[in-house]
């Protein structure tokens, strides 16, 4: 079993459900992984990445670092929404969008998991 993409990966993610209690259509979207996407058909954990930055998310919410004057990657400010978990299967990727430090991983995956358990 290979890994495709590691956790701390930014992917742009196609399918990805509005977050719940929100309305629209499922749509491409960065999602950074918090486990590895494998090559073995099995889908990978992620958590969605929002450019509208909500006061009342933000105990939820993992700012992401990024860099305005560049070509690809994070280049508006966003967040790692902790309750608006996706699957993500090797089909569904889109391309590379970014990595994110171990610190903001670390402090995703102990949020998610304080939201849903281990």
């Amino acid at each position: 079993m290979a890994v495709l993409f590691p956790a701390g990966v930014v992917l742009w993610v196609n399918g990805v459900h509005p977050r719940p209690g929100d309305a629209g259509a499922p749509k491409q979207r960065p999602v950074v992984l918090i486990t590895d996407l494998c090559d073995d058909g099995e889908p990978a954990l992620g958590v969605a990445v929002t450019t509208v930055i909500r006061p009342e998310l933000s105990a939820i919410s993992v700012r992401l670092p990024f860099v305005r004057a560049r070509t690809g990657g994070l280049t508006q400010d966003g967040a790692a929404v902790c309750d608006w978990t996706q699957e993500v299967t090797a089909g569904m990727v889109a391309g590379r969008c970014d990595s994110i430090p171990n610190s903001h991983l670390n402090e995703i995956i102990d949020k998610v998991e304080s939201l849903f358990g281990n």
